[in-house]
């Protein structure tokens, strides 16, 4: 059904399509090299560095994470001290597309990545859902028609929810085949989606990539020439281009303007976020600690010690077997337990990779004691910043840290509270298992998440319609894609 009232806009998200990779292979896909063969790729300014999993809230609500306060699917809530799934209204949501729906604008949203959910449909916006990379059961909020015959007709993806452990060669090839499985239907749901509802602007995102770009990101010492037998991650991006080729197969996508836009990149892992807890615990606990963090103990939990030393193929089968509350649970026991909050000034915050830390603030933190902007608060941040830029790699000696942002500096407004304050960047060196530091001495660890890709702040989009000067200067941030949309929808 199609409402010809104006022009339409297909949206395509890649999530963590990096781009890199994508110009090194675009003769192998033909759809997009015919998409980009008609427009002009333009490179965005990201979040990404900063806090990678806050470009897509700040891409829907078109404004800086200070003033959303998004950084995590499963993030910290400092009055109850526990992580909490970012839904539930506790942050609020107020997606660009809602100032389309009052434009008189039919909105459709298929997998909108980090959305708080549950989100409601209404008269003009509509949410369906299947899979994303941060939530497996999003199709349990389907709530309009077509969205609750999807899984009836197509049934749940075959990626399921993320588990970050060590993975085998079997069970690489096992997510391979489920991630081209899960593109090739994505493609056929979305088609359906275009010829079955009334829209004017309709989003959907391939979250293949970004599962795929995790766990089968080529190494770069093997990977020197173009579609070798060890890069299969290829054969995602592949099946993603024949996807989007079933979109705009779709009658109601024909002639139309199509954006295709990546907020995210995805390149070799360079994450040293194993060691963040071991730094801290001997930081505040240890020999020759500085006299403002006196009388601290370490993080002690069992289900931190179970996370660190169960085996990962019994992690991932008990996680598998259980309910998204229970791996919560688990995850909050083994990330939040133990802590001596009557003492410890900073703690670590679970991420996907970035090293974010979080000072325990007085009045901000259900149990903080930290006086915000007191002597011993900066006395604390100057010794945290020197402590991580001494870190080095004890085999080459390269320096592991190569910046610490002040997150509430560079996106300051009304809900930096709820976001780190620290971040740290580090260097482009492979995860390594022993570092040392002159007033720390040696720590060893290993990363254990399996994951051999992580994200990097490499954004784009391109459009199959020229659009004028004037908006092309202005959409230069992830935050501003919006225009792109409104000037096209008029």
């Amino acid at each position: 059904m199609t409402n010809g009232r104006r022009s339409k806009v297909l949206a395509i998200g890649l999530d963590a399509c990096d781009l890199e990779y994508l110009q090194c292979y675009l003769p192998h896909l033909p759809n997009l090299q015919k998409l980009l063969g008609t427009s002009t790729l333009t490179e965005l300014n990201t979040t990404s560095a900063a806090m990678d999993a806050s470009v897509w809230p700040t891409f829907m609500m078109a404004c800086s994470p200070g003033e959303h306060g998004y950084y995590f699917p499963f993030q910290w809530h400092a009055q109850t001290l526990q992580y909490q799934r970012i839904g539930g209204g506790w942050l609020p949501f107020k997606p660009f597309w809602n100032l389309l729906r009052d434009r008189g604008c039919q909105v459709g949203i298929f997998d909108m990545p980090l959305l708080p959910l549950p989100v409601s449909s209404g008269d003009r916006v509509h949410y369906y859902h299947w899979h994303s990379q941060d939530e497996g059961i999003a199709y349990r909020d389907n709530k309009t028609p077509l969205g609750c015959q999807i899984i009836k007709k197509w049934g749940p993806s075959p990626l399921y929810y993320d588990i970050p452990v060590d993975k085998t060669a079997e069970q690489l090839e096992r997510l391979r085949c489920a991630a081209i499985r899960s593109a090739e239907t994505r493609g056929e749901i979305g088609k359906w989606l275009l010829e079955e509802s009334d829209w004017d602007l309709f989003f959907t995102c391939f979250s293949e990539l970004h599962r795929a770009g995790h766990y089968l990101c080529p190494d770069p010492a093997h990977n020197e020439l173009p579609l070798m037998k060890s890069d299969t991650l290829i054969d995602v991006y592949r099946a993603v281009d024949r996807a989007i080729g079933t979109l705009l197969s779709a009658h109601t996508a024909q002639n139309i303007p199509v954006i295709l836009f990546s907020l995210h990149g995805m390149g070799p892992n360079n994450s040293q976020v194993h060691f963040i807890p071991k730094v801290l615990d001997r930081l505040f606990a240890g020999p020759g600690t500085d006299s403002a963090a006196h009388s601290i103990a370490p993080q002690r939990s069992l289900f931190r010690w179970l996370r660190e030393k169960a085996p990962a193929q019994l992690q991932q089968t008990i996680a598998r077997n259980v309910s998204q509350s229970v791996r919560d649970w688990v995850v909050n026991r083994a990330f939040s337990s133990g802590i001596d909050w009557p003492h410890i000034p900073a703690y670590g915050l679970l991420s996907g990779g970035q090293g974010y830390i979080r000072y325990n603030i007085q009045g901000r933190e259900k149990r903080g004691w930290l006086v915000a902007e007191s002597e011993q608060h900066h006395q604390i941040k100057t010794l945290l910043k020197e402590t991580f830029f001494s870190l080095r790699d004890t085999h080459t000696g390269r320096p592991l840290v190569k910046q610490i942002l002040d997150i509430e500096e560079i996106y300051p407004g009304p809900f930096a509270k709820y976001l780190p304050d620290l971040s740290i960047i580090w260097h482009e060196l492979a995860p390594t298992r022993k570092i040392s530091s002159p007033t720390l001495g040696t720590l060893s660890g290993r990363i254990t998440t399996g994951r051999g890709g992580n994200h990097r702040p490499k954004a784009f989009y391109f459009c199959n319609s020229k659009l004028p000067e004037q908006i092309t200067r202005q959409v230069t941030h992830i935050g501003e894609l919006y225009q792109a949309f409104n000037y096209l929808l008029k």
